[in-house]
């Protein structure tokens, strides 16, 4: 039971931050308030090209380079430790989320297209590496030369949680404990993803 408790301490501290003071963020990052602080709410980039406008390109790019594909989490924190033997004896939960298709609104007269996506990332705490997924809804707009992308519904969950109850995907607060810089560079990395596809 006290191995249990450590464990769920420590995660708790990894999911929800232990330094509670808000990070500085670029200025494309928009929050709002949320319980007991601010979350991501949008993450938004322009970039001018050199190309025409080619919005077929545009929705090609997005097909390639944002993914949606089905997550497995997990926990065990149904686990126990036997009273008599001290043995820790591990039973594991999975919940299988997310996938479906990327696309979901594509508009050729105005060159605007919204889709949902997620990507991975990963840190490590002490010794142990943390994996975790981003779940997000994207816009993509080409206005005369702007190449404009939008981020948003932007949610973060841990692959594994150990002992800990995996409660699956929430809000990304922007205190300095709970990384919010990481999801911004993921987001950034999937932008420039697709500008290198859009202008390659």
């Amino acid at each position: 039971m006290l191995q249990k408790t450590l464990t769920a301490v420590s995660v708790a501290l990894i999911l929800g931050g232990c330094g509670m003071t808000p990070m500085e963020l670029p200025k494309n990052v928009k929050t709002n308030k949320q319980g007991y602080g601010d979350v991501l709410s949008t993450v938004s980039y322009e970039h001018t090209s050199p190309m025409q406008d080619d919005f077929s390109k545009a929705v090609f790019c997005v097909t390639e380079v944002v993914t949606n594909e089905e997550v497995v989490l997990t926990d065990t924190a149904d686990s126990w430790v036997g009273s008599f033997s001290g043995n820790l004896y591990k039973n594991t939960d999975t919940q299988v989320v997310g996938g479906g298709n990327v696309l979901q609104y594509v508009d050729e007269k105005n060159q605007r297209l919204s889709a949902r996506g997620s990507d991975e990332y990963s840190y490590v705490f002490g010794l142990a590496p943390i994996e975790n997924v981003v779940q997000f809804s994207i816009s993509v707009t080409l206005d005369n030369g702007e190449l404009k992308t939008k981020f948003s519904n932007i949610k973060r969950a841990q692959k594994s949680t150990g002992l800990s109850d995996n409660n699956g995907f929430t809000a990304v607060y922007t205190h300095s404990g709970a990384k919010p810089n990481l999801v911004v560079q993921m987001l950034e990395s999937v932008h420039e993803g697709l500008i290198s596809c859009y202008e390659g």
